[in-house]
């Protein structure tokens, strides 16, 4: 009995890494996985432009970095408007899904969930507002040959949709 126990504990020992050429090597972190690092192409520091609903062109920058260990994506929107903005991104490994929190002084937060369409991220979120109207919103990001288009949508009924925010970035100077 105290044989097949003993046996059982080396065992064990063997399988957590017991033996010093598995305790030598640096384990992996978990956030390091692709799947982790699929959006990374968004990340960096972005001059954006677009043109607006009623046909101006507009200017924004956006500071977008991994936060939290490399588990998290977190944006800062600042319009030239003065307008503002932050974003959360993650990768949920339980659902296999991603997500994104957005809030801008409307006050209305905005959950985002989605995954890889091609080398395209799309995200959906549903809002729900008094007396049973709702909106749908979709974002879109695409990588461009040096920089990236995101592409926003909005619906009254998740079928047909409108843009409100067709955004290039490009790298921002002098980052």
């Amino acid at each position: 009995m105290l044989r097949s126990i003993y046996c059982a504990v080396i065992a064990c020992v063997a399988l957590l890494g017991g033996s010093s050429a598995v305790q030598s090597a640096e384990p992996a972190k978990r956030c390091d996985a692709k799947e982790f690092r699929a959006f990374d192409f968004w990340v960096g520091e972005w001059r954006v432009t677009w043109t607006t609903l009623q046909g101006q062109p507009a200017e924004g920058r956006s500071s977008i970095q991994r936060v939290v260990g490399g588990c998290a994506i977190e944006e800062h929107w600042q319009g030239k408007d003065g307008s503002e903005g932050k974003s959360l991104s993650f990768f949920d490994p339980g659902t296999k899904r991603w997500h994104q929190t957005w809030v801008d002084a409307t006050a209305q937060p905005l959950m985002f969930e989605g995954n890889f369409e091609g080398e395209s991220l799309v995200l959906t979120a549903k809002v729900a507002y008094g007396g049973g109207f709702q909106t749908y919103h979709r974002i879109t990001w695409t990588p461009l040959p040096g920089g990236v288009r995101q592409h926003w949508q909005q619906s009254a009924n998740g079928q047909t949709w409108d843009t409100v925010f067709d955004g290039r970035y490009a790298p921002a100077k002098g980052h």
